[in-house]
This record gives C-alpha cells, structure tokens and sequence, in this order.
C-alpha cells in the first residue's frame, strides 16, 4: 500500500503474466484505466500483469492528484507551481463519494518561510468542490462545480 489509496502490486516472477491480488473489501480500480476490478467485496483474484507493467490500483472513495509528464521529466515542486496543470482523478466509493488533498510548496525556502498552497477536494452527488488554502489555514477559499 502506498498511503491509504494506491495498492502496488509488481510481478515478481520471471515469465509470469499474471499475478494473484488480495483486493480488501471496498471498490479497486486500475489507476490507469480507472476499470472497476473489485466492486467491493473481499476477494483474491489473478490479474493480468506482465513483466513491463507494474499493476497499480486505486482505492474507492480517494481522489489522487496527479501531474502528468512533463517534457519527458520527473515534476519538481517548482514546475508544478509554474504549469499549474494537475489533473484530479476520481476513483468513487460504493456510494460515489471521493475525497482527497494536494499540499504543494517551493520547494526551496526554509520551512518557517516556505509559501505553500493546500487543496482539499471532495466529490459527492456530482458536484467537485475544492477549498484552497494558501500559506496558512486561514488564508482559504471554497469553489464547487456541477460534473
């Protein structure tokens, strides 16, 4: 586990082309085809997973912020800040809820001083609503918007 959303799973075996994978009891999907493989119930299944793809899964109910490639480099704190460009991608639980949150600084200055931006974001019914915070908890604004 990776946090309390993401589940890697890797083929360990030289030649295998699947692997067996304990999905716990709430909804998985595959982090990058955002395909239900287990729609809640306590299951081990055999899953398709060669060598050349590691095998990642999302958690129900959390959405994962996630900056996509970026001229062909890993995104440093500063080039996420400068590109503004994040994508959120929303894995709902059996209720269709998510939740998650973005913390992002410069990634540069001593801690005390460090500018940072917060973003926490949740979707229920249809509607995505984000409440940022920027440098301290009290500095925060709130939007939502209908999907």
């Amino acid at each position: 586990m990776l946090g309390g959303g993401i589940m890697v799973c890797p083929t360990i075996t030289q030649g295998a082309t699947t692997t067996w994978i304990y999905f716990p009891d709430v909804v998985w999907y595959d982090l990058w085809t955002f395909k239900e493989v287990s729609d809640g119930k306590d299951v081990q299944e055999e899953y398709p997973s060669p060598l050349h793809k590691i095998s990642v899964f999302a958690r129900g109910g959390y959405i994962i912020p996630v900056v996509l490639e970026m001229e062909g480099q890993v995104p440093s704190a500063e080039s996420v800040l400068a590109s503004r460009t994040i994508s959120l991608y929303c894995y709902l639980d059996a209720k269709g809820a998510a939740e998650g949150s973005l913390f992002v600084d410069d990634g540069l200055s001593d801690a005390e001083d460090r500018p940072s931006h917060r973003a926490i974001f949740s979707l229920a019914n249809r509607i995505l609503s984000i409440k940022a915070e920027a440098g301290a908890p009290s500095a925060t604004s709130a939007t939502s918007a209908a999907l």
